[in-house]
């Protein structure tokens, strides 16, 4: 015999009819009154209430856990955004430092291209050029010969005359000798890395 029917005994037994013991029965859910085979119904209670406040201690801990995650993933974030800048800014550096090496050859590739067309001071006069204008590709300049045109017909003074044989011939371009290596085109070759370290001794 299950609870309900103990209970449905029970009221019998202290002289209900059928129809109020049914009544009674059948009432007992909608009014929220569950049986329980345990007599100490209140140690029960206690005991999962008891549970119920472990569970939401854990629960805190949990979401305690994830807030910590999130901190630590926006730590990480900024770390990684630190990172990021910090290899922007070598890219820039890098970059720079690309762009100023460019420059340097192309500028003593024109030196060494006036010392060839007769400039007695050829570090003077590029100084007064637009090196924008003059175009370094695989070692070769380009460009520069109407702006050498301007500068003799601007300091005649600074020019002499040239022997053709001598290397005044340019025939289309000037072309970068390194140290030690085969030289072909006359006179006046520079060392560009000795000039890439000057440059950067007087930066």
């Amino acid at each position: 015999m299950n609870l309900l029917e103990q209970l449905k005994a029970f009221l019998k037994s202290q002289g209900l009819e059928d129809t109020q013991v049914d009544t009674i029965a059948n009432g007992l859910a909608g009014a929220k009154i569950h049986l329980s085979a345990e007599e100490k119904i209140d140690e029960r209670y206690t005991k999962l209430k008891g549970q119920n406040e472990l569970l939401d201690k854990q629960l805190k801990a949990a979401n305690d856990t994830i807030e910590t995650l999130k901190k630590d993933n926006g730590s990480n974030e900024d770390l990684l955004n630190e990172v990021q800048k910090y290899k922007d800014d070598n890219k820039a550096l890098q970059d720079k430092y690309d762009k100023d090496v460019v420059e340097v050859e192309k500028k003593q590739l024109v030196i060494n291209a006036l010392t060839k067309e007769g400039a007695v001071h050829p570090d003077l006069l590029v100084a007064s050029m637009d090196l924008s204008k003059v175009e370094l590709k695989d070692g070769k300049i380009s460009g520069h010969k109407d702006l050498f045109k301007d500068l003799k017909e601007s300091y005649k003074d600074q020019f002499k005359e040239v022997d053709p044989e001598d290397g005044g011939d340019d025939k289309g371009g000037y072309q970068y000798v390194p140290a030690g290596g085969d030289d072909k085109g006359g006179k006046g070759d520079v060392d560009v890395i000795g000039a890439m370290q000057a440059y950067s001794v007087h930066k």
